[in-house]
């Protein structure tokens, strides 16, 4: 008896798919920045972080670090954490400018992660590389700050 059903079930499936497919409108392109199905915020408190990468600001006085793909700054010597980047945006590998007034991160809210810039604040974000297919990151600023490198993986 259980066969039939089981038959049936995988049946109904495929039909399903291909009638799906038939009958879909076209795809809009995809966005790493756009929400593909329900989606839900959650709130919460901690006082540690794993896999954390951190930035010193030249004054000594605070850190940028990323937790869970957003961006905060903290005061060095402890306290609240402002996030300064949130979104399905995957923001990692924070650095200040040798002037202090930006940083630098990798990001895939392009699409692939690349190089990025934004203010202390975390407004003004823009993209520094375009790369399409592989992806670049580990930025580095040069002492005089007009230049920031990054690794591209091949």
């Amino acid at each position: 008896m259980r066969k039939p059903f089981v038959r049936w079930v995988l049946a109904s499936v495929l039909l399903a798919s291909t009638a799906h497919a038939e009958d879909a409108p076209a795809e809009k392109p995809w966005r790493v920045d756009a929400p593909i199905g329900p989606t839900r915020s959650i709130a919460f408190d901690t006082d540690e972080g794993t896999w954390l990468h951190l930035d010193v600001h030249p004054d000594g006085a605070r850190i940028v670090f990323s937790l869970l793909g957003d961006l905060y700054l903290l005061p060095i010597g402890g306290g609240d954490a402002l996030r300064i980047t949130s979104g399905p945006a995957y923001d990692v590998q924070p650095r200040f400018s040798p002037d202090g007034e930006q940083i630098a991160f990798a990001s895939d809210r392009s699409g692939i992660e690349n190089l990025w810039v934004c203010a202390l604040d975390g407004s003004g974000a823009r993209a520094l590389s375009q790369e399409k297919e592989l992806t670049v990151s580990a930025p580095a600023w040069s002492p005089d700050g007009e230049y920031v490198a990054g690794r591209k993986r091949i």
